[in-house]
């Protein structure tokens, strides 16, 4: 379906008409002027041959010839029209012509309108496809910046979580460990007491320990029975106690030997156990404490720190 002219169209349309109407009133006045003194000068002529007619009636016998002045008034009339269609025609290839550049005109601004929308379109394509490239820019920023966001985020969110598990799971220690009777014709024992000191539950504890007696070079042995061990939870805050007995009555021979430094008494201990937080393996799945004591017969006559052999996991 056409669309209609656009009022701007209208206006140089009637414009153009109105030029038109007053090019023609211009041509039209003198054409009907020539055309009026065209049609005087014919009945001028006509009765100018009547007269002369009638003058050759009355003269014939006088042999009067009338040629020459009809021949020269046929050539004034032939000239008066030659002129009149001279003028009619210039008068419509004029019209023609300022026609055909009214048309000329309306083609040329309706080619000027669309290739004005044209580039007005192509600008808007550029703008279009600038604003495209920005936009789609911004939204990579946007994305890499969220990511990175989401990452960082993460990470603290890792480091927040391993803080938390780090201050709330328990620790298992060594809270005291002592030798008891330990005196030529008793049997000895030493007691071992772990502790709790975190702040959630040991859960699935696995308590061991081992009572040796050997020569001055006994090292530490990290091979336990488990069939003794004591199993179970310790709340946060909580103590378990393990006892070692000797093999039997302590001797005198033993008693002087491990004051004079030739025999050794080695207590050795492992635990095992896990925390509440069960969802995400821990760094170390079980958590470990070992524990390593020996009698110190020179200083304390108590039992003192193994030089290795201890530790939390």
């Amino acid at each position: 379906m056409a669309e209609e002219n656009p009022p701007k169209d209208r206006e140089k349309e009637n414009q153009a008409n109105t030029e038109s109407e007053r090019i023609g009133e211009q041509i039209g006045a003198p054409l009907r002027h020539i055309s009026s003194k065209f049609t005087s000068l014919i009945d001028e002529i006509i009765n100018e041959i009547k007269a002369d007619n009638e003058k050759h009636e009355r003269r014939s016998r006088n042999d009067y010839q009338p040629t020459q002045f009809f021949w020269l008034r046929f050539s004034a009339i032939a000239s008066v029209v030659l002129s009149f269609c001279s003028l009619l025609l210039a008068g419509l290839t004029f019209i023609v012509l300022n026609k055909a550049l009214g048309v000329m005109d309306k083609q040329r601004e309706t080619v000027q309108r669309q290739l004005g929308t044209v580039a007005r379109q192509l600008k808007e394509m550029q703008s279009a496809g600038t604003q495209t490239d920005k936009v789609i820019r911004a939204a990579q920023d946007s994305a890499d910046a969220a990511a990175k966001s989401a990452e960082t985020a993460d990470k603290t969110f890792k480091s927040s979580e391993r803080s938390f598990r780090m201050t709330m799971r328990p620790y298992i220690t060594v809270k005291s460990i002592q030798i008891r009777d330990f005196t030529p014709g008793k049997r000895f024992a030493v007691e071992t007491t772990i502790e709790n000191a975190g702040k959630t539950p040991a859960l699935d504890m696995v308590f061991t320990s081992k009572l040796e007696i050997g020569d001055k070079n006994l090292s530490t042995d990290t091979n336990y029975d488990l069939s003794g061990a004591s199993k179970g939870t310790l709340g946060g805050g909580r103590t378990s106690s393990s006892t070692l007995r000797g093999p039997s009555e302590l001797q005198q021979e033993m008693f002087d030997a491990v004051n004079e430094g030739q025999l050794k008494i080695m207590a050795q201990g492992k635990v095992t156990y896990k925390d509440i937080f069960t969802q995400k393996k821990a760094a170390f799945d079980p958590y470990e404490t070992t524990f390593c004591f020996y009698y110190d017969h020179i200083t304390t006559q108590q039992m003192a720190t193994c030089p290795i052999g201890n530790s939390v996991k």
